[in-house]
């Protein structure tokens, strides 16, 4: 009386699946694929998503590791050592500005140099690499005189 049921057969071209288990349909998928005339870019785009994500999985785990410090001081609760590192955080923003919305490789040095001494920033030039806390380094013309090199830097249109 308790005869055990058979698994439901379908077929699907060659292949016979038998139904529900995930081996066999990770079976069908695997047949299906292989004999699709689309394979190679379906196997490219899979590749292509697997390295995406694993370079962002690993840049996370830089970037984790590049921010210890800041976690570090906040479970110190070193009011202090918080702000270093905001500060560290503001300056790479405003590195990063001075090019926005373009990247920053876009343009050359030489650009950079002739933008700041259009503005008589000329004693910048050496510092372009340097990291600092630029907004207590300039005096509020400077700053000014930044902003305006930034616009000189991306040639707006008018």
């Amino acid at each position: 009386m308790n005869e055990p049921k058979e698994r439901e057969k379908q077929k699907v071209d060659d292949a016979t699946i038998l139904e529900p288990g995930l081996f066999s349909q990770f079976r069908a998928m695997a047949h299906v694929l292989l004999v699709s005339p689309q394979r190679n870019p379906i196997v490219w785009l899979a590749l292509g998503l697997v390295v995406i994500v694993g370079a962002t999985a690993y840049a996370q785990i830089e970037l984790n590791a590049w921010s210890q410090p800041f976690y570090d001081a906040i479970n110190r609760k070193d009011l202090s050592g918080v702000g270093r590192q905001l500060g560290v955080y503001g300056i790479i923003a405003g590195a990063l500005a001075l090019g926005y919305p373009d990247p920053w490789s876009k343009y050359s040095n030489q650009e950079f140099i002739s933008a700041l001494e259009q503005l008589g920033l000329t004693r910048l030039v050496p510092s372009l690499d340097v990291v600092a806390r630029w907004d207590h380094e300039l005096t509020a013309p400077e700053q000014q005189a930044l902003a305006f090199a930034r616009l000189f830097l991306h040639k707006p249109r008018g």
